[in-house]
């Protein structure tokens, strides 16, 4: 779009050469932080440990939480996929 609209716009090449390829390093660096917070976000989950004493609770570095049900577990990623086609 943005070499469509320069020779509508009169813009010098160089100048939509520029402005284009600063779109396409701000696409790139916007998809490798979203793919960092992905991440980031699988290793958070993925660290939660059984507890030894009650299988029922899952520990991470003094916390805990309650392991959820395989129906809960359905829930939750469908709310999680739903969120993730809003973003």
């Amino acid at each position: 779009m943005i070499v469509a609209v320069a020779p509508a716009l009169h813009a010098p090449l160089l100048y939509t050469l520029l402005v284009f390829l600063g779109y396409q390093i701000c696409a790139v660096l916007e998809q490798m932080k979203k793919e960092e917070q992905k991440d980031r976000a699988m290793d958070d989950e993925i660290s939660w440990e059984t507890d030894p004493d009650d299988p029922e609770w899952e520990d991470l570095e003094g916390f805990s939480r309650v392991k959820l049900s395989k129906e809960h577990q359905i829930m939750v990623v469908r709310v999680a996929e739903l969120f993730g086609r809003m973003a």
